[in-house]
């Protein structure tokens, strides 16, 4: 069992209701359903927001309800999963096509390449 989908919440730590969560209480529960195989790692502060029907099913999906309700952004490292509020840099470039692009394709000769070495004696 290596994947968020095949931990199952435990029932004892179904949130039916409750107000003003931070999201290192619901990222604990993950934890502690997954017998601590996969950790959190918080980089950004997020708000308190209130929690209604929590921990239903999978670890998968409690994951993917703190994602909607904090609008955050994952970066899995192995079993560490990282929560952000945005991965990256916006420097306000888009790529569109015909639009300020020479060419979307490029040419590269393979009559060079080589793919396999024969020894001679």
């Amino acid at each position: 069992m290596f994947k968020l989908n095949d931990y199952k919440f435990p029932y004892a730590s179904y949130i039916a209701e409750a107000y003003g969560i931070h999201i290192n209480q619901l990222t604990d529960l993950i934890t502690a359903a997954t017998g601590g195989r996969f950790k959190f790692v918080i980089h950004d502060t997020f708000d308190l927001h209130d929690v209604k029907d929590f921990g239903r099913s999978t670890c998968l999906e409690a994951l993917n309800k703190i994602i909607q309700m904090y609008e955050c952004e994952v970066e899995p490292d192995n079993f560490t999963i990282n929560l952000r509020k945005k991965i990256g840099t916006d420097s306000g470039l888009q790529y569109r096509l015909k639009k300020n692009i020479v060419s979307s394709s490029s040419k590269d000769k393979g009559e060079s390449l080589v793919t396999r070495m024969f020894a001679q004696m």
